[in-house]
């Protein structure tokens, strides 16, 4: 992060920090939604926020911008505001936020994290919003669901009938582990709905990116297709495995050896 030699560039008193807490509840409230329906999910909300960085921050994110570069663009605009005392902690604490939002990190470790950078003084409130977090967490949780696409009666391969199932945070996560022509390749031979499903997972850019490629690679081999849509598949099974996300149907990705159509 920031290399801020001094510390007394962010140095200010309680009731200057007090200024911090409603930028926190904002953040807290980006990364809530990204985690049940996904980054893309953000690109509405990014263009309503207010403060500056944390809506540039949010479009790089949602633009699928490389982690590292969108750290470098975030930290050069602050350095070269000259902000200091609560104006910058705040800045800082933004930067903060949208990285973790972007990697998805947990909800409660986001909100102790910008909290340290209050101090002690603090450490109160912090224990008030962690407690009322999860009791809203907790409440909620009966009623959250997650999106489900309608299936095409014709889906019958295990491609089409996994990814049918997940919802929108999960198919985004795998999304972001696999190579534009992977993904390309296997929506050729996927049906249309499916295809419609993948493309709205990816920002406007991206999706486009991926019809051009599949338009630029003509026809293609079934083999091809086949290994392109077994590789989206073994990435489900790895992200599964490690508990990232959950698969409605685990059997069916467990069953699935090569693709046949």
């Amino acid at each position: 992060m920031l290399d801020l030699r001094s510390r007394k560039y962010i140095k200010c008193r309680k009731e200057d920090k007090a200024e911090c807490i409603p930028v926190i509840d904002e953040i807290m409230r980006l990364a809530d939604v990204a985690r049940r329906e996904g980054v893309l999910s953000l690109e509405d909300e990014g263009e309503k926020l207010e403060i500056p960085l944390l809506k540039a921050g949010i479009r790089l994110v949602v633009d699928g911008t490389d982690p590292e570069l969108v750290q470098s663009i975030l930290e050069t605009n602050i350095l070269t505001t000259g902000k200091t005392g609560a104006e910058l902690l705040t800045q800082i604490i933004v930067c903060n936020g949208v990285l973790s939002i972007q990697s998805g990190e947990n909800p409660t470790i986001l909100l102790t994290k910008m909290f340290a950078f209050l101090g002690e003084d603090y450490m109160d409130v912090l224990s008030e919003k962690l407690d009322a977090y999860q009791k809203e967490q907790m409440l909620s949780l009966n009623d959250h669901t997650i999106h489900m696409p309608v299936t095409a009666s014709a889906v019958s391969t295990p491609f089409e009938e996994i990814l049918h199932q997940m919802g929108n945070r999960d198919i985004q996560l795998v999304l972001r582990e696999l190579e534009t022509r992977i993904i390309a390749l296997a929506l050729k031979g996927a049906s249309p709905a499916l295809r419609e499903y993948v493309l709205d997972n990816h920002s406007p850019r991206t999706a486009n990116n991926v019809l051009l490629l599949m338009e630029a690679l003509g026809p293609a081999l079934v083999a091809d297709v086949e290994n392109a849509q077994n590789a989206v598949l073994e990435t489900v099974k790895r992200l599964e495995d490690s508990g990232e996300i959950i698969v409605v149907n685990p059997k069916r990705l467990e069953a699935h050896q090569t693709i046949r159509f």
